[in-house]
Formats: structure tokens, sequence, C-alpha cells
């Protein structure tokens, strides 16, 4: 059968989607290893950002709840994303 460009037969088209595929796991991890790396120092090094993190971005909590489950202003609590966010460009090589 011809297909022009592509190619016909099964086991052609399987190893074309599995190259996609682990370029598309490539990509992703590029992106998870410095999360994973960014949470782990901030839960040993930075225990009320990690809190900042889990109580904003995985429990996605607005910003009245979690200053008041920080026992916080809201003042100081926007400082701590501040410097949440400058130290997660870091680990990201952004900023």
């Amino acid at each position: 059968m011809d297909t022009g460009t592509g190619y016909s037969d099964p086991v052609s088209i399987w190893f074309e989607k599995l190259e996609f595929l682990e370029e598309e796991i490539a990509k992703i991890k590029i992106r998870i290893i410095p999360i994973c790396k960014l949470l782990e120092y901030l839960s040993q090094c930075e225990p009320e950002m990690f809190q900042l993190f889990n109580l904003r971005y995985v429990r996605r909590l607005p910003w009245l709840e979690i200053e008041g489950e920080m026992s916080m202003t809201e003042r100081t609590c926007r400082r701590l994303r501040a410097r949440l966010v400058a130290k997660g460009a870091k680990f990201f090589n952004v900023g």
C-alpha cells in the first residue's frame, strides 16, 4: 500500500510512536527533576516555603485561608511567596 512518505507496516509505525513517546518522556523529565529538587530543598531547609507551596499549589487554598493556616499577615504571606518564586526560578535556571 502506497502511503506517500509515511510508513505502512505496523512495526515501523510502532517504532515511530515509541520514539515520539521517549522524546515526550525526556521533555517531562527536564521539567520534573528541578521541581523534585526544589521540593526536597524546601522540605529540608525552608519549611515555611514548603508549607506555603503545599497550601497554595497543591491544596489550592485561597490566600485568606493560607494566611489563617500559616498565622501570617497578607503582606508577609505575599513576601514569602515572592521568595518562593525567586527560589524556584533559581532551580529552573530562569533568574
